[in-house]
């Protein structure tokens, strides 16, 4: 069972001031002027090549498909947490967000933007 935490408002001035500290990636482009750069300094020239994957997870197979769901969102980072999503695209998949623990990968919460029960079948061949 995934363990259930309380979304928290996210404030305009937040987001006016996203990017700052580059402890979160709130917006697409980091901050609000979207520059997509970091101000973090942990990665340079010299330690580059001893980067490795520290975790990843899979992402489920949709009903009949045979392949699997695409992320259609840009990653966020916010509170410790990694934010994906999928909004189905082509696939007969349900829309939703998933967020993991930064530190282990594992699945904290997922939120399904298309209504219904996501332990019984699709109400429609079509969703």
């Amino acid at each position: 069972m995934v363990a259930q935490e309380t979304a928290r408002v996210v404030t305009a001035n937040e987001l006016l001031n996203a990017g700052g500290d580059g402890t979160e990636w709130l917006t697409y482009g980091h901050d609000y002027a979207e520059t997509h750069f970091s101000p973090l300094n942990q990665i340079n020239k010299k330690n580059v090549k001893r980067l490795s994957l520290a975790w990843s997870s899979t992402t489920e197979t949709p009903q009949g498909t045979g392949s699997d769901t695409i992320l259609t969102s840009a990653v966020r980072v916010v509170k410790g947490k990694v934010i994906v999503g999928s909004s189905g695209a082509e696939q007969a998949v349900r829309g939703y967000f998933s967020a993991y623990d930064a530190e282990t990968g594992k699945r904290a919460w997922r939120f399904y933007t298309v209504p219904g029960d996501p332990k019984k079948p699709f109400e429609r061949c079509a969703v």
